[in-house]
């Protein structure tokens, strides 16, 4: 899953534990990427977003604060201070993100 928001990304990375590493420090040598922060990282059983496919949908517009489960995400910066004090909450953004989807 990939959030984007001025300029920022937010993307969740799931498979096999060595091949999202190898992946995740591709990334942050990535000459294109910028400030690579690892949010949060923990083992799991199944895939939260296994059958997530690609889509746009624009948050800033008047119907999104009719979607179940909405949040402030629009007024929030997408940018590591939001999230480091407390991993789980981008964790639980995405996952609402997801199921609103």
């Amino acid at each position: 899953m990939l959030l984007y928001k001025d300029g920022n990304f937010m993307q969740v990375l799931e498979g096999d534990e060595v091949n999202v590493r190898a992946l995740g420090a591709q990334i942050s040598q990535d000459r294109r990427h910028r400030g690579f922060i690892q949010l949060y990282s923990s083992s799991i059983k199944e895939r939260s977003f296994a059958d997530w496919a690609m889509g746009f949908y624009d948050l800033r517009s008047p119907e999104a604060n009719q979607i179940p489960g909405y949040s402030d995400f629009p007024r929030t910066p997408l940018t590591g201070a939001e999230f480091s004090s407390n991993p789980s909450r981008c964790q639980k953004l995405l996952l609402c993100f997801k199921k609103a989807m």
